[in-house]
């Protein structure tokens, strides 16, 4: 028989990762695996205009977890798919453009 603080803590971190994303309205779930790396999870359904172009305060650089049709652009560069590890320097303008299916990257942040 399951007991239900087990089965609490075993989903939690799921949903409050959740419930924190759409508090603030990020188009990803995000999964902190330690104080440099966090899994993100973009859906196939997020809406374009979510993906806006940013820059991030630090260097990253960003892993795929599964194969995926989604594409990479810094800025004043050709879109790339995203199959392998991206490096993105600090303050660069950047975009994710939405594929297929889901997406999960793997994202290091570099101090």
């Amino acid at each position: 028989m399951l007991r239900p603080i087990a089965v609490w803590k075993a989903i939690r971190p799921f949903i409050r990762s959740t419930l924190v994303n759409q508090a603030n309205m990020k188009p990803f779930v995000e999964i902190k695996i330690s104080e440099s790396v966090v899994t993100r999870t973009f859906s196939c359904n997020t809406p374009e205009e979510e993906l806006k172009w940013h820059w991030d305060p630090e260097d990253r650089i960003i892993h795929p977890l599964n194969e995926n049709d989604w594409m990479f652009q810094l800025d004043n560069q050709l879109p790339m798919r995203i199959y392998r590890s991206i490096s993105i320097p600090t303050g660069v303008l950047h975009r994710l453009i939405r594929g297929s299916g889901d997406l999960i990257l793997q994202i290091t942040k570099k101090k």
